[in-house]
């Protein structure tokens, strides 16, 4: 079997941010301040986790995304009270 080289590209753009104080079960909108280029919509990509001091089991949940940004949504994974977290993501789009 043989082995194949990675893709090379010369045009890489990644972009990040932080959504702050988000209450579990909650959902939003991140729409890009400059949305990438001319890429095709199902060439970004995106991780998104969690930061706080709670140790629920909360999940982060990333719905649709495209150049113009992506959506996003808390699954609150126990009962009781809610609680309060920063998401953290990372966007990145690698032309060709």
């Amino acid at each position: 079997m043989g082995t194949k080289e990675a893709d090379y590209t010369d045009s890489v753009t990644v972009i990040s941010g932080i959504i702050t104080k988000v209450v579990d079960g909650s959902s939003g909108l991140v729409t890009f301040a400059a949305p990438f280029g001319l890429a095709p919509y199902d060439s970004t990509r995106v991780v998104l986790t969690l930061r706080g001091s709670s140790l629920a089991v909360d999940i982060p949940l990333l719905g649709v995304v495209s150049r113009l940004g992506f959506t996003w949504a808390i699954h609150k994974g126990h009962g009781g009270q809610n609680h309060t977290w920063d998401i953290h993501w990372i966007a990145t789009y690698v032309g060709k």
